[in-house]
């Protein structure tokens, strides 16, 4: 295909100050992380006008090197925003597009024509499976429904405060940086995975996915195919866990075991990291502590593959892999291990900030480190120690509408330590009160949860409270 603008202002500096593009790729990378290293290549498909505007850390070692201090002395202008994201119509995929209504249209398309897609019409073909709600840039944060659509148009119950949407990074040479939009939407789906019961957010998060995945398929060089199959990968750990939150442990496994690939095969150390972590939790079953399907050696023999490559992982990553461990630890009875993972996650914790807060990770803040603390005292015979930790926990969450499961978690861990500090009227108030919104909202990882708490209520199983809990849970699971 021929060049539509070649960048002659480029190649004039380059021939002018570096002689051939090889030089002033070297020049370039003196001011350049790992990440964004050029080659000879590059420097040709930018001068030919293949990538008309690149990253924005090339775009300023360019203009570092050639001494200039706007991009439009280098022949890089700024690309209008267009309305939508418009994808190739080579095959079928999910557009998510700005609007000023519900704010993000998701459909999936099963023709291969792909026409724009609004909450007005649905083109032959298509299918709306949902609405986003997103952030208008002028106006203060608003509500975020996900409004699943049929042929009723009937909207789901959940309504929810997202966080402010975090700056998003530049994710390399796409032209109008439409891809930033893909990223977008794979972040605010995950941030909401908390808040949101599962199936509601599943068949947006599998579209999502299914459209990354075809195109990481069609992509054929670096550094496109590597930035989308990252977005894959990232996709998939959020569907790995909506699927595990509705008891499919086979594709929460699939889904993760896959990202945990695609982080080792593009070389991407965080993301493989992040992966690991996550496929230790369904490994060794530690969301419901411990499930009788759990592998601990497994479960920690991932966490230590990913600690060799914390290094590139960010605070909130880290925490979460140090508290993961910690767990494992105590429910081991290793205490001093458990002590000594917990001060890492605190250590972690404590330099986290708003903006790291997003995505796989919006959910983690003092608060949760909390529920962990409070889980591993539980494991190793301090209940008291427990209860003053999920007291404060649960305290916590209970204002944050984000983080229902997480809240609910803390309940019912609490209920077991009430159990073994005597308060058995606590313990079985509280283990029903969660049971019941877990079973509402289908979190099957939370009934587990919920059910191993239960079984450590049987020293007291003559008890009349715990007979009526009993009633309780049977009445929850046949309504």
């Amino acid at each position: 295909m021929a060049p539509k603008n070649p960048n002659n202002l480029l190649r004039a500096y380059r021939e002018r100050l570096f002689g051939t593009q090889a030089a002033m790729a070297d020049a370039a990378n003196e001011h350049l992380a790992p990440t964004y290293l050029l080659t000879a290549n590059h420097i040709g498909k930018l001068e030919r006008g293949v990538v008309d505007r690149p990253s924005a850390p090339r775009r300023a070692a360019l203009r570092t090197i050639c001494g200039v201090q706007t991009d439009a002395e280098i022949g890089f202008e700024r690309h209008k925003r267009r309305g939508g994201v418009p994808l190739s119509a080579r095959f079928p995929a999910t557009e998510a597009r700005p609007s000023a209504g519900p704010g993000a249209v998701v459909a999936v398309s099963t023709d291969v024509a792909i026409p724009v897609v609004t909450d007005a019409s649905t083109p032959a073909g298509w299918r709306i499976v949902g609405y986003l709600a997103v952030r208008d840039e002028a106006q203060p944060p608003a509500e975020l429904s996900i409004v699943a659509a049929n042929a009723t148009r009937q909207a789901l119950p959940e309504t929810i405060i997202p966080p402010a949407l975090p700056p998003v990074p530049d994710l390399g040479d796409y032209p109008g940086g439409e891809w930033n939009s893909f990223l977008t939407v794979t972040r605010l789906l995950a941030s909401q995975r908390q808040a949101v019961a599962p199936a509601a957010l599943l068949s947006l998060v599998e579209a999502h996915r299914d459209c990354l995945a075809m195109l990481f398929r069609q992509a054929e060089h670096d550094p496109l195919r590597s930035r989308i199959g990252a977005m894959v990968a990232e996709a998939s750990i959020v569907a790995s866990r909506l699927w595990s939150a509705q008891g499919n442990r086979p594709m929460a496994l699939a889904h993760c075991t896959r990202a945990r690939q695609l982080g080792d095969d593009l070389g991407n150390r965080a993301l493989a990291a992040t992966a690991r972590i996550f496929e230790s939790n369904l490994r060794s079953d530690a969301a419901t502590l411990i499930g009788r399907s759990g592998d601990i050696a497994d479960g920690l023999r991932l966490l230590q593959e990913a600690q060799a490559l914390s290094a590139d992982l960010g605070p909130t990553a880290q925490a979460r892999l140090a508290a993961e461990q910690a767990q494992i630890f105590a429910v081991l009875k290793l205490p001093s291990e458990c002590d000594a993972a917990l001060e890492r996650a605190r250590a972690a914790s404590a330099s986290i900030a708003e903006r790291d807060r997003s995505g796989l990770f919006s959910d983690w803040n003092a608060s949760r480190l909390g529920v962990y603390e409070g889980t591993c005292r539980l494991f190793l015979g301090e209940p008291k120690k427990a209860a003053h930790l999920l007291e404060a926990a649960v305290a916590q969450f209970a204002s944050d509408s984000s983080n229902v499961s997480v809240g609910l978690a803390a309940q019912v861990d609490l209920a077991s330590a009430y159990a073994q500090t005597d308060d058995l009227d606590k313990s079985c108030a509280l283990l029903g009160d969660a049971y019941g919104e877990l079973v509402a909202i289908g979190n099957r990882r939370g009934v587990d949860r919920a059910e191993r708490a239960r079984e450590r209520l049987s020293p007291w199983n003559s008890e009349r409270l715990v007979r009526e809990l009993d009633e309780r849970m049977a009445a929850c699971r046949a309504a």
